[in-house]
């Protein structure tokens, strides 16, 4: 029988794990489990409003900077009734867009679906009035400003965002629930 160098017998050694050891795994995986079922929740509950009202949000960011970056008036458009995003083309005759790496021909339209269970409720653009299935255009200017909107998002749950865009700076206040806006 051989013994260790403190003169214990190495039989009875059982190598495994403390206690602490597997707390602190089963606390690690714990946290993980928890941060996925977080992220995959706003998929499985009826829509992730959060998730679409980003997507909007992205998309008139981005294509306010682009008609004042190209000087050139730009649009998306909203096809309430199929709950889908189209953003106008990225540059006119092929021509490809300072920065965007992105190059499409004349009409190309970019598709941005929104997320399962959230649709497009409503667009409200003014002066023309709220438009409830078909299509409604906003447009952005090349000075920066845009047409004045109030877009309202709900998922199969009965939950509603809605995103305001103020028509100088661009930019989009969020609101849970339905609001009602009148014209200013």
């Amino acid at each position: 029988m051989r013994t260790s160098r403190t003169g214990r017998s190495r039989a009875n050694d059982l190598r495994g794990f403390t206690l602490l050891e597997l707390l602190m795994v089963l606390f690690v995986v714990g946290l993980f489990a928890s941060l996925l079922a977080l992220r995959v929740e706003g998929i499985f509950s009826g829509g992730d409003l959060r998730l679409a009202s980003r997507i909007v949000i992205g998309e008139i960011t981005r294509l306010r900077g682009l008609a004042a970056a190209t000087h050139r008036e730009r649009s998306l458009r909203f096809q309430v009734d199929e709950n889908v995003l189209y953003a106008g083309p990225e540059a006119d005759d092929g021509e490809s867009v300072p920065g965007s790496g992105i190059m499409e021909g004349g009409s190309g339209e970019k598709r941005i679906p929104l997320p399962r269970g959230v649709m497009l409720k409503d667009v409200v653009l003014f002066p023309t009035g709220k438009v409830q299935d078909g299509v409604a255009d906003m447009r952005f200017y090349p000075n920066g400003c845009v047409d004045r909107t109030l877009i309202h998002l709900e998922n199969e749950e009965g939950e509603a965002y809605s995103l305001e865009v103020n028509p100088l700076t661009g930019r989009v206040t969020i609101y849970e629930g339905y609001i009602e806006q009148k014209s200013k």
